[in-house]
């Protein structure tokens, strides 16, 4: 942090003993009096897009100020600062780039990989990487996936506790298959069709031996590769370094608290409970997974997509999707009828199809179920596949309801109901702090598997499927507890005691630096 980026907050002896008179005006700011006034300017801005771009130029800036900003206004900030207001800056990527942030490895730089990483001189605890293939359900948006690398280190920062300047945004770029990208000729990235197969493969190995030879202990968490990718990346390295798939591992292990909280809350054991998923990809195939190892069997969770009921038959089934696939005798391609038929308690959409649990998918749970869990969980908001208005309009207020989406309240019953955001936040900052804290060598399902019973052991308030969001960081410090001690129960870490000192010693608070 230079002194410049403290601004107003510069001590006046300072300025002038560093040469800095009238390089700002007198008055000598404390942080939270310049928290409080970049506050209101943020909220002046006529729209969210415009508070994002204010945002990140401020955390360019002056990092401190603005997770100190994020810290105290998270709640408001959050759609801000990543979905769904990300996405558009996402799209926009090429135009509003002004300066480097973060890494862009391209396929052309492939052997030089080793001679980037050591030319990188800060020590790195966490990376994001993607290759922009899938970002949220926007599709393919090349270089723009590095909007929701810098997205993800924000929240690491703000609810995890991860030191900024040990976070590191990488950009995989090896092509684009989108067509207006391709034509575009503002786009930054390698306009050429996407690398794909074996080189695809071998260019990823490159770039994880590159990183796991610079910095060795850091956690590297995958972001937004296509459902062909991702899963072979994760299993292609999880045995190999501190990694893990957030699409795939994070999104399951928020969305089994979320099933959790709502089967106690409906008097329902998960064992005994049928499940739903609609949407068979990364994430509902993570989530099923998830769920079943909770319950101990893949027997009661059920994919469904475009084609219907997954089932044995299928022709180019995937290794994440054969452990639930259906005999081919009971193939069914209505949804509100394999409801029907199954009589779910739980309903989760990772489907991307906005609006697809429609009057009569809402219809048939409420009516096989008194207290249906329902997760439409597909974003940005457009991509939901119900409103919680819809949910609760049709099932009379009975559905126990958590939204990937933010959603703002809604009136049930002349009262305003609180809409629970089946957020990723809840998970991912704590996993990263724990295996920082501890230098855990790799996360394990078991680590995954505590992270969602130390979320799930939070009291909550009737109807809410989460804690508030105000409370992230609480969350994420217990998490890190879990997830450190169940790294060294399974022979992962190294370490004496009761973690929560080592947490401490790594969580990081925005703050000044100071020579006195």
């Amino acid at each position: 942090m230079n002194d410049i980026m403290m601004g107003t907050s510069l001590p006046y002896a300072e300025r002038k003993r560093q040469g800095l008179m009238g390089r700002m005006p007198h008055k000598e700011e404390s942080l939270a009096q310049q928290r409080r006034r970049i506050y209101r300017l943020v909220s002046a801005m006529q729209s969210p897009f415009d508070q994002h771009l204010l945002l990140r130029q401020l955390q360019e800036d002056n990092p401190v100020l603005f997770y100190e900003l994020v810290r105290h206004h998270l709640p408001e900030l959050l759609p801000i600062i990543y979905t769904p207001v990300v996405g558009e800056a996402c799209q926009r990527h090429s135009d509003l780039y002004l300066r480097s942030h973060g890494l862009y490895l391209s396929w052309h730089d492939r052997d030089e990989l080793d001679h980037i990483f050591a030319a990188v001189e800060q020590e790195v605890d966490v990376i994001v990487i993607s290759d922009g293939e899938r970002v949220l359900g926007l599709g393919d948006l090349g270089i723009g996936g590095m909007g929701i690398c810098i997205g993800k280190l924000a929240l690491y920062s703000a609810a995890g506790g991860i030191n900024p300047a040990r976070t590191l945004p990488l950009c995989v770029d090896v092509g684009t298959n989108n067509p207006e990208l391709l034509e575009d000729d503002s786009y930054l990235g390698w306009q050429a069709r996407r690398v794909d197969g074996e080189p695809y493969y071998q260019f990823m190995d490159k770039v994880v031996a590159a990183i796991r030879k610079r910095w060795p202990q850091v956690v590297l968490q995958f972001e937004d590769f296509a459902g062909k990718h991702a899963a072979n990346l994760l299993a292609r390295y999880r045995d190999e370094l501190c990694m893990f798939n957030d699409d795939i591992q994070g999104t399951a292990a928020v969305a089994s608290a979320c099933v959790l909280a709502g089967l106690q809350q409906a008097g329902s054991a998960l064992a005994d409970t049928p499940v739903l998923i609609v949407g068979a990809g990364s994430a509902g195939c993570g989530i099923a997974a998830m769920l079943a190892q909770l319950a101990g069997s893949p027997e009661r969770v059920q994919l469904f997509d475009q084609d219907g009921l997954v089932c044995l038959d299928r022709a180019g089934l995937t290794p994440a999707q054969q452990p639930f696939a259906r005999p081919a005798a009971e193939a069914c391609n209505s949804l509100p009828a394999l409801i029907e038929r199954l009589r779910p308690g739980v309903l989760i959409g990772v489907s991307g199809q906005g609006g697809l649990f429609d009057e009569a998918v809402l219809t048939a749970m409420g009516e096989v179920c008194e207290r249906p869990v329902i997760l439409p969980l597909s974003n940005p908001t457009r991509s939901a596949e119900a409103t919680p208005a819809q949910v609760w309009q049709v099932t009379g207020g009975r559905a126990l309801l958590a939204t990937g989406s933010p959603f703002p309240p809604v009136e049930v019953d002349g009262a305003a109901r609180v809409v629970s955001q089946c957020n990723n936040v809840y998970v991912f900052p704590g996993i990263g702090l724990g295996a920082c804290a501890v230098k855990a060598r790799r996360i394990s399902d078991g680590m995954l598997r505590a992270a969602v019973q130390a979320v799930g052991a939070y009291p909550l308030a009737e109807g809410r499927l989460l804690p508030p969001i105000e409370q992230v960081g609480e969350v994420a410090r217990a998490v890190a507890r879990a997830v450190a001690l169940c790294a060294r129960a399974e022979g992962l870490a190294d370490f004496a005691g009761d973690p929560a000192p080592l947490i401490d010693q790594t969580w990081w608070r925005p703050h000044y630096w100071s020579a006195s």
